[in-house]
């Protein structure tokens, strides 16, 4: 489950301007890459190995 807060942030290009309501993530822990190719792949067709596959190829230096 995703959690998150709202935030009201100000419009840098009209500081009068109201403040708008954004939400933002709220973190609840860390989690390495093999877990991530895991949860992914238990929640769709795509296999673990194929997860790190895209992984790797779009951020090679994590590898």
């Amino acid at each position: 489950m995703v959690t998150f807060k709202t935030v009201q942030k100000v419009n840098p290009q009209d500081v009068a301007a109201p403040r708008k309501f954004y939400a933002q993530v709220k973190t609840s822990g860390r989690t390495d890459l093999n877990r991530l190719a895991f949860l992914i792949s238990n929640q769709s067709t795509v296999r673990k190995a194929d997860c790190l596959a895209v992984h790797g190829s779009i951020c090679p230096q994590h590898v």
